[in-house]
């Protein structure tokens, strides 16, 4: 890729600030950076950072690559100041000798955000949250293990002088102690913080009694997984503190009907803008309660996935003026035609006019429930439909893509849908405001007729495409116009044939994709030769190409590629890949990459392949590995426990073992492998 051509994307990107724009950019630029280093220190390096300066602070996480060359001593102090925020949670392992680094990498770039992962303990985390540069942070993550975070909020504590603007906190809750809450109500973020959420299995109560850190609280998100109390629900209910909540989240927290009506109860919790319910078993008292209440008022996101309420109390719910400022509702009930009771209740409520998105997957909405939903001329403007399984007719859904609901979508999926007749499909007709972004879509009868939506004009600035059992030969896919525009391809159970991709990249096609998921798809060694061959494909991250047994040997040559330069997942299970191709592919390997996940399992790979993974010198970045059913023998075994290529992961994933005693104890034994590679 010339210098000119990484300008002229850098200028793309800045021109819009987002993260994943921020990374992007930052991606580009180590390409050139690797190629020719004083070119892109002299001539791109000055425009990028000029121009990141657009980018609000939040945007500019520092990519995770770049951060593991920080500490290995490899990455300049001016390509460490593009960025504000550090992310180490669940990705690498920390070690003792990343201490004095870290510190100086918060010196350097003063974040704003803050993710730690694991690896170390409390003393080493007190010297980094003692010692590093934390006055502007604005967003602490603690990530890892619950020892992890055990040691990380006890080190918080001890050195929360240094966080004075804090106001996110993401921690673990696990039975906090009475000393530790005390002094973490004694902290002065604590009574800044607009935005806590806790993990792990909390004690609520004891928590919402800490005046300080419940005050003006905006956002409050428990991930618990257990069942909490009634007296918890009762404490979060009836803090006075939470008067001020805006968004409140229980996930999986086995809220039944009568949490729910403690819930319902409150006196305080009454300006909520967002509540988010899934995945609790909420039946049809404690719904009923809830739609009583004040919690709904004014409401603008609702989540309900997974509630057990019949479809009366759905539909009673979807009736409710309480629900004028709705603008996203996400459904999945366990109770028969509930979900339909409730959009077609809600298709009927007057009051709802700012309707943005729909979350109903594999929910049993009626013919009828999606025509009132076009018919109504004030609903809203939809963004996003998830709408996979519905029993609407073709002539239903060309009317609502037609309707002002539908006529703006940039997200639908659609799978097993009735989006094709005789009359040729639903969108080709549709409006041209209508230009998805994202499109999943899976036909419910494999046809080639199915294959003729993709020659919609919609579908034209495509950036996402998930497609199952569809069957697209070249034929259909040469047609394709948002073959230039995509960034995602992800195909299922043959719904691409071979010929129809090798078409697409001898062709200079799907030069912007950055993943492709390509499983069970009966692809074979010329689908390897022309991806090898695409040149014009540079932003190339993830490729999983799993469960394709006819590639064989020639799939490692993608471990000594161009694509190698800016990978960080490859994903090549059962495509029938010996070691020893393996072997002779990481040999011509010359460069650091900044692969950090790699799957191979069944694949018969022996003891040759998985001791060139382990004696690779350009694989130091890994933290996921995945080596199961891959023949792993004594001498591939000893040369895991030895290297060091896995000293960071953080996932080792090996199967079951067939090995002497002594080589189990060395794995068990090893500093370089995470204690859960032999679970």
């Amino acid at each position: 890729m010339t210098t000119q051509a990484i300008f002229g994307e850098l200028r793309e990107l800045v021109h819009t600030p987002s993260a994943q724009n921020f990374q992007d950019a930052c991606a580009l630029y180590e390409q050139l950076w690797r190629a020719h280093p004083e070119r892109a220190r002299d001539e791109v390096l000055p425009f990028l950072a000029a121009h990141m300066h657009s980018f609000e602070d939040e945007l500019r996480i520092l990519p995770l690559r770049w951060v593991l060359m920080w500490l290995e001593g490899q990455l300049p102090e001016e390509l460490a100041r593009l960025g504000r925020g550090i992310s180490t949670k669940w990705s690498y392992r920390l070690t003792e000798q990343d201490v004095d680094p870290l510190i100086a990498l918060t010196h350097l770039m003063r974040p704003v955000h803050f993710e730690c992962g694991p690896g170390l303990h409390s003393a080493q985390w007190e010297r980094i949250f003692g010692e590093g540069c934390f006055e502007e942070l604005r967003c602490l993550e603690l990530g890892g293990y619950r020892e992890d975070r055990q040691d990380m909020m006890g080190a918080l504590v001890a050195s929360s002088g240094n966080f004075g603007a804090l106001r996110e906190l993401t921690a673990l809750s696990d039975r906090a102690s009475e000393e530790f809450l005390h002094q973490l109500e004694s902290a002065p973020f604590a009574r800044h913080l607009h935005t806590l959420s806790l993990t792990g299995q909390p004690e609520l109560a004891s928590w919402c009694a800490c005046q300080n850190l419940m005050h003006g609280l905006r956002s409050l998100s428990l991930i618990s997984y257990v069942r909490l109390s009634e007296a918890d629900m009762h404490a979060l209910a009836h803090c006075e503190q939470l008067a001020t909540l805006e968004h409140l989240s229980l996930i999986d927290c086995q809220v039944d009907d009568q949490r729910a009506t403690l819930l319902a109860s409150s006196p305080y919790i009454s300006k909520l803008q967002t509540l988010e319910l899934p995945l609790n078993p909420i039946g049809s008292s404690g719904l009923n309660k809830l739609t009583s209440s004040k919690l709904i008022d004014g409401v603008r996101m609702l989540d309900l996935v997974g509630s057990r309420a019949s479809a009366s109390v759905l539909k009673r719910l979807g009736a409710s003026k309480k629900l004028g400022q709705l603008e996203e509702i996400s459904l999945h009930a366990t109770s028969d035609g509930a979900d339909d009771a409730f959009l077609s209740a809600l298709a009927a409520n007057p009051h709802v006019t700012s309707l943005r998105a729909i979350h109903a997957n594999n929910s049993a909405i009626s013919d009828q429930t999606v025509q009132a939903l076009a018919a109504r001329t004030d609903l809203g403007q939809l963004h996003t439909l998830l709408a996979s399984r519905w029993a609407a007719s073709s002539p239903t859904w060309r009317a609502l893509f037609a309707s002002p609901l539908g006529a703006s979508l940039k997200t639908l999926e659609a799978q097993n849908t009735a989006l094709v007749d005789s009359a040729g499909t639903v969108l080709d007709e549709a409006p041209q405001s209508l230009r998805l972004e994202h499109f999943r879509y899976e036909a419910a009868a494999v046809s080639p007729e199915q294959s003729e939506i993709f020659k919609a004009p919609a579908l034209a600035r495509l950036q996402s495409l998930t497609l199952g059992r569809l069957n697209l030969d070249w034929l259909a896919v040469g047609a394709l116009p948002m073959s230039q525009t995509l960034r995602v391809l992800e195909c299922d159970k043959e719904s691409l044939d071979e010929e129809a991709l090798v078409w697409l990249l001898e062709r200079g096609h799907l030069a912007h994709i950055e993943r492709l998921r390509l499983r069970r798809c009966e692809l074979g060694a010329r689908t390897i030769e022309a991806l090898l061959a695409a040149g014009h494909i540079t932003r190339l991250r993830s490729v999983d190409l799993g469960d394709n047994p006819g590639m064989g040997d020639i799939a490692a040559r993608i471990f000594c590629s161009h694509h190698m330069l800016t990978l960080e997942t490859i994903a090549l299970s059962d495509v029938g890949m010996s070691g020893e191709a393996l072997a002779a592919a990481l040999a011509q390997l010359d460069h650091a990459c900044p692969l950090y996940s790699l799957s191979v399992e069944k694949n018969p790979l022996g003891d040759a392949g998985v001791s060139a993974l382990a004696e690779s010198a350009h694989l130091g970045a890994l933290i996921h590995l995945s080596l199961s059913e891959c023949g792993l023998g004594e001498a591939g075994a000893w040369a895991l426990a030895q290297s060091t290529n896995f000293r960071r992961c953080m996932w080792v994933h090996l199967g079951s073992l067939d090995l002497s005693a002594q080589a189990m104890q060395a794995l068990r034994d090893s500093p370089n492998l995470p204690a859960s590679a032999l679970r």
